[in-house]
């Protein structure tokens, strides 16, 4: 055959060659529908039917052998569970409403602070965010008394509130021969207790409050004669500034307890400063305390509202109390005798014998007989704790008494509005 020239080439190329893309044959699925198919019950082409998962639903993903062949899925063995990862909706990583469990179930985990600088810029950004900040200071061991308390920093605002409870076992307020060694400690429950409570934020446990200094060196109140905590008797010597309500802590507790309230005041003073809280709750469970809190703040200017919080008692009536988990069961049901005898003091104050001598001699006696050792019986003004010889004004009974090695203290308040009508609020309570 006759070759043709470049010319001719040019002028007649001959048949054009057309390069075509090869495609799927028209029963095949898009690509996308192969892979979505890929993580489903089968991978043999052409596909068997299968049904069709539930809406928002994946199927588990499955490796098969290249040339294997599966049955078909109403075959696979009864009664397996699907995986949790199976029941999410496409792109989630939480399981559906379905499966997550109510609200009311739900705990709200807190924000664990050790730092004092971390637990001032925390109470700061909350404020920032335009919440209230209110603290529920604590030694641990929490009981239903406690979460009462919780309960009532709450309530406190009718806005959003920030809600921290610290823990911390002061050793300021121990005396070197009283419980600070064997005070109850649980701080893994105290975190469940209160992470159920769903509205704790924070909790504030901090090593310590105090510097530290050498053990060797001589504290100014043993030099000088005065009473010396356990703070002071482990070395904490170089802390020397110390917050005193100086009336309000004579007498009642005070008397027996030389450096209880000079160490819950200084503690006290120093969460304010560390938390800087808008409110503050304190139980009646100790009325010297809750009215000595008050009055510090009052006379420091502490722009801060505190709030006190009624008992909370067990089922007997025995108040609830850190320090009841020591009492033994003969121990506990002689400590009943004291919310009985103020609750019989109550009743004669109501029906007309209101001379406090009587009243306080009727108390003592209940105690003895039921085995207590008391420390004291008083009944005084409620805001000034001054004695008062009749009840015919606003006034609180307390009582402490010693069941043990348990030393209790309870005490109820009456209102009063004239000399021979009252309207009575009862608080009993015990020593935390």
């Amino acid at each position: 055959m006759r070759a043709k020239s470049p010319e001719a080439k040019l002028l007649n190329p001959g048949p054009r060659v057309q390069h075509r893309r090869r495609l799927p044959p028209p029963s095949a699925p898009p690509l996308a529908q192969i892979r979505r198919r890929r993580a489903g019950p089968c991978r043999i082409w052409p596909p068997r039917p299968h049904p069709t998962p539930p809406q928002g639903s994946r199927a588990p993903a499955r490796r098969i052998s290249r040339g294997s062949r599966r049955p078909p899925a109403a075959s696979k063995a009864p009664g397996r569970r699907r995986s949790l990862r199976s029941r999410r909706s496409p792109g989630s990583r939480l399981p559906p409403d379905s499966v997550r469990p109510p609200p009311s179930c739900r705990v709200h985990e807190p924000e664990v602070i050790r730092d004092k600088a971390a637990m001032h810029a925390w109470s700061r950004r909350r404020r920032v965010e335009g919440k209230v900040v209110a603290l529920v200071p604590t030694m641990g061991f929490l009981h239903e008394g406690h979460l009462s308390l919780v309960s009532a920093a709450v309530a406190a605002s009718a806005g959003p509130v920030a809600v921290v409870v610290s823990i911390y076992v002061n050793p300021s307020q121990f005396a070197p021969t009283e419980d600070l060694a064997t005070y109850p400690s649980d701080f893994a429950s105290d975190l469940r207790k209160l992470a159920a409570t769903g509205v704790v934020a924070a909790v504030f446990c901090p090593p310590d409050l105090y510097v530290r200094g050498s053990a060797d060196r001589p504290s100014a109140a043993g030099v000088s004669g005065g009473a010396v905590s356990c703070l002071e008797d482990a070395g904490g010597h170089a802390h020397e500034t110390w917050v005193q309500v100086e009336q309000l802590e004579k007498g009642l507790c005070g008397s027996s307890r030389p450096v209880f309230f000079r160490g819950v005041a200084t503690v006290v003073a120093k969460l304010f400063n560390i938390v800087e809280p808008d409110v503050a709750v304190f139980g009646k469970k100790d009325y010297q305390q809750w009215c000595l809190i008050c009055r510090m703040v009052r006379d420091l200017d502490f722009a801060i509202q505190i709030v006190g919080s009624e008992i909370v008692r067990e089922a007997d009536g025995l108040a609830m109390s850190s320090r009841n988990v020591n009492l033994s069961e003969e121990d506990r049901e002689k400590a009943l005798s004291i919310s009985r005898s103020l609750v019989d003091a109550r009743t004669a104050a109501l029906s007309g014998s209101n001379h406090s001598q009587h009243i306080k001699d009727q108390i003592v006696q209940t105690l003895a007989e039921a085995g207590g050792q008391v420390d004291y019986v008083e009944i005084v003004e409620q805001e000034r704790l001054v004695p008062v010889e009749r009840i015919d004004r606003p006034c609180v009974i307390c009582v402490a008494a010693w069941f043990g090695k348990v030393r209790l203290i309870d005490n109820i308040e009456i209102q009063s509005t004239s000399s021979d009508k009252y309207n009575s609020v009862v608080c009993l309570s015990a020593e935390s």
